[in-house]
């Protein structure tokens, strides 16, 4: 098991020439994302915010804004903008129609009785890997625009942070997956040791991108897609991952 939660980490690694590797990383990495025409997608637009806002990084911030403009008819481009969003329940929906109609109802759900309760029937599911680090992603964009979760529904989302834990340290290599199950970890409070930070360092390019080129599958309400994970995506986990470790520093 872990045995430091962040601020531990941050302990031991916040001064002089232990926190060097951690800006040096986010430094390139920056500059590496600047260098790119857009976003494959809206989530990791909306990584590449955090980032910015973490760091107070003006000119990624620009960056994110110009991308939401080249996106405005994907409606998840509102985790970016801020606007609302009309959420309409299609029970009809399968496969990942349905996958997509829950993460939608993520950014409802501070407002819309009907989508919250379809954001809960989605954080209810038993699921892994890739859709397991969803279901927490769905909870903290619901939070951002205002959801707050009763008690049931909290204890729900912990169950689902300890089997992400679990998932996180039973395969320590790096991966797109891998970043994504760190930074939610540490975005939700969760334990973090060095050794994580440390091979996220490590599996930085020269260029400073963060890049898996392993083929793996989404799979979903019986819906399977061989997928591969896009370098922009990859480096927008491993560097929000970083920023959070800096943010918590004191910047």
């Amino acid at each position: 098991m872990r045995t430091f939660i962040l601020t531990a980490f941050i302990l031991i690694s916040c001064s002089g020439s232990e926190r060097e590797p951690v800006d040096s990383a986010l430094a390139r990495g920056m500059a590496w994302i600047l260098q790119q025409d857009a976003a494959p997608d809206a989530g990791t637009l909306h990584a590449c915010l955090e980032i910015a806002r973490l760091l107070s990084a003006p000119e990624l911030h620009a960056w994110v804004v110009r991308g939401a403009g080249k996106r405005s008819a994907d409606p998840f481009t509102n985790l970016v903008t801020g606007n609302p969003v009309s959420w309409q329940n299609d029970q009809g929906a399968r496969g990942h129609a349905r996958m997509h109609q829950h993460l939608l109802a993520s950014l409802s759900a501070g407002r819309d009785g009907e989508a919250a309760r379809a954001l809960e029937s989605f954080l209810a599911e038993e699921l892994h890997g890739y859709m397991l680090t969803h279901q927490l992603y769905a909870v903290h964009w619901a939070r951002e625009r205002g959801w707050r979760p009763g008690a049931v529904v909290n204890a729900r989302i912990g169950v689902l942070l300890k089997s992400l834990d679990r998932e996180a340290e039973a395969v320590p290599t790096f991966s797109d997956l891998r970043a994504e199950q760190l930074q939610l970890l540490a975005a939700f409070g969760r334990s973090l040791n060095s050794a994580d930070v440390e091979s996220v360092l490590r599996a930085q390019t020269e260029a400073g991108s963060f890049m898996d080129a392993t083929e793996w599958e989404l799979a979903y309400d019986g819906e399977g897609v061989a997928m591969r994970s896009h370098p922009m995506h990859t480096t927008a986990q491993a560097l929000l991952l970083l920023a959070r470790v800096k943010a918590s520093c004191g910047g």
